[in-house]
């Protein structure tokens, strides 16, 4: 479903109270502009408000007045975006949209909320993945396919497995791994991925150790009035409003698509290849109690026999170690099961079934 939204509404649509801090402007070019974002002492008192742009332009009719409203429609309503919203999330959308702008000081009816016209809208997924490496799995099987061939990609941020984002002409494209990011947060809010962590920090101690799954976050990031009109051709521009397009198989719809494309660039056939991380990954899913030491010995007892021969790796371990050694090693070198291509696998079923992903279910996963 969708998480960042950005409304905007005219003159007629909102009116300013006495107490709002919509006050102090900044003048460039003849145009003000005023800002508001959510204080980081709110977001860590865990209040979250939309960010308010409100701009006045000299016209030759007059100054026109404009407010734009940015909010994370999950994080509004749940205080976090690990639960996703379903259709019939929309009136309660509203009703705390509504209620946090008079706390702001801005009075816009519910009506004009439904009907106002989406500049900015982010389709995204939390996808559970029952493997703690499964997001560096898919990030970095992703990371090797060529994509120049179908998106004008003007810059690829790669991050250790854990981020991998495309900017392309008409929207920008990021998968990231969300527990990792929110682990950030708790360092350092600069460090993470997404501006108001800190709301939701108090999420990774209501899931407990995060130790056996993982969960992919994927969305994809239109930014423009134009990339709007762009990425929904089938919708008139006039339709291009909140109630119209807050319908989860829109956001399937578009998250999907651009995921067939991403899946039909990948090398199946070499996705579980017996390489070095490959082996190290998929023996860490399967024994997710072993210890460093013994993961990288039995990744690299394989990776030589694989290489050479079980035969050559025992005698050149009985002449230095001598006979007695190789019993202990042994039964570390059973063959490990392929786990790329399920874990991709897992990330088309779950966009086909488009379920809502909730807290309760992390807990689950690790109980």
């Amino acid at each position: 479903m969708v998480d960042t939204v950005k409304l905007y509404l005219g003159a007629d649509e909102f009116t300013l109270l006495e107490h709002s801090e919509l006050r102090n402007f900044t003048v460039k070019g003849g145009v003000s502009r005023m800002v508001r974002n959510p204080s980081r002492n709110e977001l860590r008192a865990g209040l979250y408000l939309p960010s308010l742009t409100l701009i006045r332009r000299p016209t030759n009719a007059g100054v026109k007045e404009s407010l734009s409203v940015e909010f994370s429609a999950p994080k509004l309503l749940f205080g976090n975006n690990f639960d996703e919203l379903t259709d019939k999330d929309f009136g309660v959308v509203i009703d705390k949209l509504e209620a946090s702008l008079r706390h702001l000081g801005v009075i816009v009816s519910k009506d004009n909320l439904a009907s106002a016209r989406v500049v900015c809208w982010h389709p995204s997924k939390n996808i559970l993945l029952d493997n703690p490496l499964g997001c560096q799995v898919v990030i970095n099987t992703l990371r090797k396919a060529d994509y120049t061939r179908v998106y004008s990609i003007q810059k690829t941020n790669f991050q250790d497995g854990e981020v991998l984002h495309f900017q392309c002409n008409s929207k920008d494209i990021a998968f990231y791994d969300k527990l990792a990011d929110l682990h950030r947060a708790k360092t350092s809010d600069k460090k993470s991925r997404e501006v108001d962590n800190q709301l939701q920090v108090s999420v990774l101690d209501d899931i407990g150790v995060v130790n056996d799954f993982s969960v992919l976050r994927y969305e994809v990031r239109i930014n423009s009035m134009r990339a709007m009109q762009h990425n929904f051709k089938d919708i008139p521009k006039d339709e291009l409003v909140f109630s119209r397009l807050f319908e989860a198989k829109l956001s399937r719809q578009l998250l999907l698509k651009h995921w067939e494309v991403f899946s039909s660039q990948i090398d199946y056939l070499s996705m579980d290849v017996n390489m070095p991380l490959e082996l190290l990954q998929n023996y860490l899913a399967e024994n997710k109690n072993a210890t460093p030491q013994a993961s990288l010995a039995a990744v690299a007892g394989l990776f030589i026999a694989n290489q050479e021969s079980t035969t050559a790796l025992r005698n050149t371990l009985d002449k230095r170690f001598g006979r007695h050694y190789w019993p202990k090693l042994k039964p570390n070198l059973k063959t490990i099961k392929g786990r790329r291509y399920s874990d991709i696998s897992k990330v088309t079923s779950s966009l086909n079934e488009f379920q809502p992903t909730r807290i309760e279910m992390l807990s689950k996963s690790i109980a």
